[in-house]
């Protein structure tokens, strides 16, 4: 999972059975004034078992392989206009089948499930953060 402004620190997130892989990016720009990503900070927490089933659970209880493949404000009002915001991409493996879910300023409401929406926080991609960031939040092991 991926998600960040063009020109603003980006943030991924990669799960493993193991662990949970959590990476900053900064931008860079470059004298012919192209932007690029830099690597700022990388922290791996593991994860045992018992949580990683946990986790599995309520990432499943989001049902991404419902979404959309695309979230944007115009799904929600053709006139609206955004000239800078959040770009996002979530990329989700479930037995064999791959999903990926991108968006930009826009994102699946929690309820109804999967329906655009413009208010992050109520979204479910919202809540997927959440979920990964809890593994973060617990003291070192």
């Amino acid at each position: 999972m991926d998600y960040g402004g063009a020109h603003n620190k980006q943030i991924r997130y990669i799960l493993s059975r193991d662990s949970i892989i959590r990476e900053h990016y900064y931008p860079h720009q470059k004298d012919d004034g192209e932007i690029l990503f830099r690597l700022n900070d990388r922290m791996k927490v593991p994860i045992l078992n018992d949580d990683f089933s946990r986790l599995v659970n309520l990432i499943s209880d989001l049902n991404i392989n419902t979404w959309k493949s695309k979230y944007s404000p115009q799904m929600i009002d053709t006139n609206y206009n955004v000239l800078d915001g959040e770009q996002w991409r979530v990329m989700y493996r479930e037995d064999s089948n791959e999903y990926i879910v991108t968006g930009d300023n826009a994102y699946p409401n929690l309820l109804p499930l999967g329906q655009p929406t413009l208010n992050r926080e109520q979204s479910a991609y919202y809540r997927l953060i959440q979920i990964l960031e809890l593994n973060f939040e617990k003291p070192e092991r």
